[in-house]
């Protein structure tokens, strides 16, 4: 691709960790060394203090995030947070929470032997059309920020350890028969 001087990678991670492609050489084929800029203080065990990162998220107009599965998603509910649209893995548990705030990625899938789970391998082309079309479309930018700062505030940690609780005293109240009935066929 034709490099686009007006757009910027922050890469807030580990060259070395492995992300399902060989980074240097996704910058390389797309020529955009000159424009994609890495945390040189960043180690994998200490990160930053969270005033820290709040000020990265506010320093860009997207958040990408192209896991190969991911738990939760509290890196992408942190972007969503700062009013930040997220382009993610269209994979894993943030589907439930990140509709309206940004765009999925396709994948490829994939299945990590050693674990025997399947994984989720982005594709490249769509996290760069992504990145394009937030770049070309500050309005589509900011309402999918907004909604996403809204999503993010609705959040309440409080009510979910409750919602927690409750589901497991109703499992734990309910006679074993009920909840792991097996029918034969």
């Amino acid at each position: 691709g034709i490099p686009r001087p007006d757009i910027h990678l922050y890469y807030h991670g580990s060259m070395n960790e492995p992300a399902g492609w060989d980074l240097r050489e996704v910058v390389r084929s797309h020529r955009v060394e000159s424009n994609l800029h890495f945390s040189n203080r960043l180690r994998s065990t200490v990160g930053v203090p969270d005033q820290e990162l709040c000020q990265i998220y506010n320093c860009f107009d997207a958040f990408i995030l192209p896991t190969a599965a991911e738990g939760f998603g509290l890196p992408i509910l942190e972007a969503m947070s700062c009013g930040r649209p997220v382009i993610v893995t269209g994979y894993s548990a943030h589907m439930e929470w990140t509709q309206g705030c940004g765009t999925y990625l396709e994948y490829e899938p994939y299945v990590e032997m050693n674990l025997n789970c399947t994984r989720a391998l982005p594709r490249m082309e769509g996290m760069i059309r992504a990145c394009l079309a937030y770049a070309d479309n500050p309005g589509r930018r900011k309402a999918e920020g907004d909604a996403g700062r809204r999503v993010a505030l609705s959040m309440n940690w409080d009510r979910y350890a409750k919602d927690f609780e409750n589901l497991f005293d109703e499992l734990v109240a309910e006679p074993s028969d009920k909840r792991f009935k097996v029918e034969r066929v």
